[in-house]
């Protein structure tokens, strides 16, 4: 507390001090600080304090919020525990650091270091074995642009966002699949009215990586090892609108981890995640073009539909997308996308003789578990940039 206190973000402010004591002890001793409490301790309120007419304490709790991240963002980023004060609540919650405990974490999820230290593997595998099989040209249309733009590139790994919720006495962790980002999360808690008395809600520090990510990671990062391509990663999940302007764009997951990247996609895709019912739509929007429904059963085939869009973005960078339902289908693209021989069939077959370089081509896919047996392309719509 002291450490936070003495920092360059509580410097020279008055009552931010005083006010984040004042919620840690009440919490410390299991009470929950009222507003009207606060206003009369903190700030000095009069007794007719009316919290509808003075905005005094949410005001400054809000701003203790965003002083508190900005603090474990950057002096505090080595702290062991966190103190958080979730939105509409005034009682704070500790966290351990997440970031300082992952090499202890015996969590079930699959998280980013795993899929480093598997993309690694995969890579040193593939360095020694075909070492020229994935070379690629520059005039490639599929993946030459990427080569040849001085722009760098970025794969968001699309994961399943979860957040933690605190309910009669026990602690559960939970899955919204209408909520994949911390703004979808925070949109939600303002149309929530959430009584401290039954429960509460807050941000959870893991994502979840279903199985397809580190497959069909490594299938791309393998062909871009070979061709010399640097890239970053990014989760989902964190991914923020303005970063499409940066970088070439390479997403791969499912269509409900797309976040704001759904916002590139929707005008001529649409996706119903009750039903996984995958509609193609033309030009115009107004007319359903294709419309594709995965089944998934235990039983084979599993049938799932994968989507593989490269569109121009709006720097003179490219946007690529590898969407699938299920495992299978992302698997089974990226795969075929990081084979030059399976490249060049494509090509051939659909890209060189119109000159095509954007394009939108769905596949299905069938298999079972997280392999897949046969593949064949149903949908072909060329892109004009």
């Amino acid at each position: 507390m002291n450490k936070i206190c003495a920092s360059k973000e509580f410097a020279n402010h008055d009552h931010y001090e005083p006010l984040l004591r004042y919620l840690v002890a009440s919490t410390l001793k299991n009470e929950t600080p009222k507003e009207i409490s606060i206003a009369m301790e903190i700030f000095k309120k009069n007794r007719d304090y009316d919290p509808t007419l003075d905005s005094t304490v949410r005001v400054y709790v809000h701003n203790l919020r965003k002083k508190l991240q900005s603090y474990y963002h950057k002096e505090g980023k080595d702290d062991n525990i966190q103190i958080l004060i979730p939105k509409g609540h005034y009682k704070v919650e500790f966290q351990e650091n997440y970031a300082m405990t992952l090499n202890r974490s015996k969590s079930p999820f699959i998280l980013l270091g795993a899929i480093i230290l598997l993309l690694l593997v995969a890579m040193l595998g593939m360095l020694f074995i075909h070492h020229n099989k994935n070379i690629i040209s520059k005039n490639d249309p599929v993946w030459g642009d990427v080569l040849e733009n001085s722009q760098k590139t970025t794969i968001v790994l699309g994961d399943h966002y979860f957040f933690k919720g605190h309910f009669f006495g026990q602690s559960w962790n939970i899955r919204d699949v209408q909520i994949n980002s911390d703004n979808e999360f925070e949109d939600y808690l303002d149309t929530l009215a959430l009584s401290p008395e039954i429960g509460t809600l807050g941000k959870y520090a893991k994502s979840y990586f279903p199985t397809r990510i580190p497959w069909s990671l490594s299938n791309i990062a393998s062909l871009f090892h070979h061709n010399h391509i640097s890239f970053d990663m990014r989760i989902g999940s964190n991914f923020q609108w303005n970063e499409i302007n940066k970088n070439n764009i390479i997403y791969i997951g499912s269509f409900r981890g797309t976040g704001v990247l759904m916002n590139v996609l929707q005008e001529q895709i649409h996706y119903n995640s009750e039903n996984h019912e995958l509609t193609m739509l033309t030009g115009d929007t107004t007319k359903t073009q294709s419309v594709f429904a995965a089944t998934l059963t235990s039983d084979y085939p599993m049938i799932d539909y994968a989507i593989v869009v490269k569109r121009p973005g709006p720097r003179n960078n490219t946007l690529f997308f590898f969407l699938s339902t299920h495992d299978i289908g992302t698997i089974e693209t990226t795969n075929l996308f990081s084979d030059p021989e399976n490249i060049k069939e494509f090509e051939n077959a659909y890209l060189r003789d119109r000159e095509i370089k954007y394009f939108e081509a769905v596949f299905e896919v069938k298999g079972f578990s997280h392999s897949s047996m046969e593949h064949r392309l149903v949908y072909f719509n060329d892109i004009e940039k």
